[in-house]
C-alpha cells in the first residue's frame, strides 16, 4: 500500500478529497473539493499538474480519450477538461447539484443529482 497527500491547499495536498478516477497510463485524478481543483498524480504518486475547476467538484471519471469528466456540486452540471486541463466543455441540467458520475460502456454519461433525488443519463 502507498499514501500520498496531506491537509491543504499546495501541490500534493487536498482539503477534503472527494472522488478518484485512473488514466489508462495508471494516473491517478483527485477531485479536491475546497481547493476547487483536480489534482493529476502519476501512477506512483508524485504530482504532474493541477487543473482548476469552476465549482466544488464533487466526481470526477475518465472517459475512452482520458478526458475528464467532472460533476459540481454548487453550479450544477458535468465539465469535460483535457488531460493536460484544457475545458472542452460543459453539459448538465440547471439547478442540479451533481454527485457522482459515471461513463457507461456506450458512453453515456451518468450523474447522481442529490439535489433532485435522481439520477440523470446524458
Amino acid at each position: 500500500m502507498r499514501e500520498f497527500g496531506s491537509w491543504g491547499a499546495q501541490r500534493g495536498e487536498f482539503d477534503y478529497p472527494v472522488a478518484v478516477a485512473v488514466m489508462s497510463d495508471g494516473g491517478i485524478v483527485v477531485a479536491d473539493n475546497l481547493n476547487w481543483r483536480l489534482q493529476v498524480f502519476d501512477s506512483q504518486g508524485c504530482f504532474v499538474r493541477k487543473i482548476t475547476v469552476r465549482a466544488y467538484p464533487t466526481g470526477v471519471v475518465v472517459d475512452a480519450e482520458d478526458n475528464f469528466l467532472v460533476s459540481h456540486s454548487s453550479s450544477g452540471g458535468i465539465s469535460v477538461y483535457s488531460r493536460l486541463g484544457h475545458l472542452l466543455k460543459t453539459f448538465g441540467k440547471a439547478k442540479c447539484r451533481s454527485g457522482g458520475v459515471a461513463v457507461g460502456p456506450g458512453g453515456n454519461i451518468v450523474v447522481c443529482d442529490f439535489f433532485a433525488h435522481a439520477v440523470l443519463v446524458f
